[in-house]
């Protein structure tokens, strides 16, 4: 209750916009250190601790902050270990444990994926509109929206459509002639 929006998981829609950050974090870190990119790596956690200011306000559990905390904390252990030691022992009370020693953070898949995706929608190769649809809509009904912008139509007037050239959530190109 709380004036929270349930969003079936038992979460509130902060809280389901905050793991998914949580979880971005997590694959967007990882892979910087995969490609020995750590200066990418330091600027998203330091994006990401500004992100954990603004979020101070919102209806988050105690528990969900505290795993974005932990979590954090293990991400930034490779670039300063001494403050991430101090962090994980004195803060989050792993008296017994180090943060050296703790896994590596995981992420879930589902929840690095965008939601909404922009399409970028070309007529013979040039830009003539953008749609926003949720991600992953298949060819046939990423086409059929497509076709029915007002935009493509103007376009198409008095044209026939040869091909129609579909990147997955990315791009659609109308071929006519």
């Amino acid at each position: 209750v709380n004036g929270r929006a349930d969003n079936g998981s038992g979460e509130s829609g902060a809280e389901d916009a905050f793991r998914r950050q949580m979880h971005r974090l997590v694959h967007g870190v990882s892979l910087d250190f995969e490609r020995f990119k750590f200066n990418t790596a330091v600027a998203a956690l330091m994006k990401y601790l500004n992100y954990l200011y603004e979020q101070l306000d919102a209806p988050i559990s105690a528990p969900l902050w505290r795993e974005a905390l932990g979590v954090f904390t293990r991400l930034l252990c490779p670039i300063a270990p001494f403050i991430s030691e101090e962090i994980w022992q004195e803060a989050l009370g792993h008296q017994e444990s180090s943060v050296h020693q703790a896994s590596w953070p995981t992420y879930d898949e589902a929840l690095i994926m965008a939601e909404t995706v922009t399409i970028m929608i070309q007529v013979n190769g040039r830009l003539r509109d953008r749609i926003e649809t949720p991600a992953g809509v298949g060819e046939p009904e990423l086409q059929r929206m497509v076709l029915a912008r007002e935009n493509v139509q103007r376009h198409l007037t008095g044209k026939e459509v040869r091909k129609t050239i579909v990147v997955p959530d990315r791009l659609v190109n109308v071929v006519a002639s």
